[in-house]
């Protein structure tokens, strides 16, 4: 009388190992992405990242719990853009399945250096004698 309700358990334990084995293994191809950031203005960045083996959904990233919108621009790339200030310390870039809120991809990431003008001097204008040199 138990045989049945232990064949049954057996199934639902084999069942939810062999989904652990299938999620990790689709987790570990994510791990070949290429991840780029690229400074838009001060407070924000885009993120691009290439899957090698392609794309296709619905995403949205949180970068230190602060949420970027992302878009499928190819099969293999996928564009998040967001607020990430200039200078922040490295942080967790982690992008969601909006279907099914399952983390898709997880990397450190960090802020892009920024332009040499961004100290507070102006761009070097030739009427300026304090930062080219004489007028011409």
């Amino acid at each position: 009388m138990k045989k049945p309700y232990l064949l049954k358990m057996n199934f639902v334990v084999l069942l939810v190992i062999a989904f652990s084995l299938f999620a990790g293994a689709v987790y570990a191809l994510e791990e070949n992405a290429v991840v780029s950031v690229k400074q838009l203005n001060k407070m924000s960045v885009e993120i691009k990242i290439e899957f090698p083996g392609g794309i296709d959904g619905n995403f949205v990233a949180f970068v230190n719990q602060k949420q970027f919108a992302c878009t499928v621009v190819s099969s293999t790339t996928l564009i998040c853009t967001g607020p990430f200030r200039i200078g922040s310390s490295n942080a967790t870039l982690t992008v969601y399945d909006k279907d099914s809120n399952q983390v898709f991809f997880q990397t450190t990431i960090t802020s892009p250096k920024p332009p040499p003008n961004e100290g507070g001097q102006r761009p070097c204008d030739p009427t300026f004698n304090d930062v080219c040199g004489n007028p011409q």
